[in-house]
């Protein structure tokens, strides 16, 4: 289970679509207190320009099934930049 970030609802592991994490807690022992999860793109993009303001990078992981695809980490801006690229 896990709460969306943007929606605030909960819902099932196999809904879960993006994993927004700050750079600089990426090594850190409990790194998945600090993840921002989102279950669609449209609640990734919608909270990345609410963000946009910020400087600080993060590291982006899309979810598909089992497989997990980062991006390297990079700030708010960039990153609606690189989603705007990516399918």
């Amino acid at each position: 289970m896990f709460l969306c970030k943007y929606c605030l609802e909960q819902f099932e592991d196999e809904h879960l679509a993006y994993v927004l994490i700050p750079e600089s807690r990426m090594r850190h022992p409990a790194a998945d207190a600090f993840a921002f999860k989102f279950c669609s793109r449209a609640h990734l993009v919608a909270f990345l320009q609410r963000i946009t303001h910020q400087h600080q990078p993060y590291a982006l992981t899309k979810v598909s099934g089992d497989r997990r695809e980062t991006y390297p980490a990079a700030p708010p801006l960039e990153l609606l930049h690189q989603m705007s690229q990516i399918a």
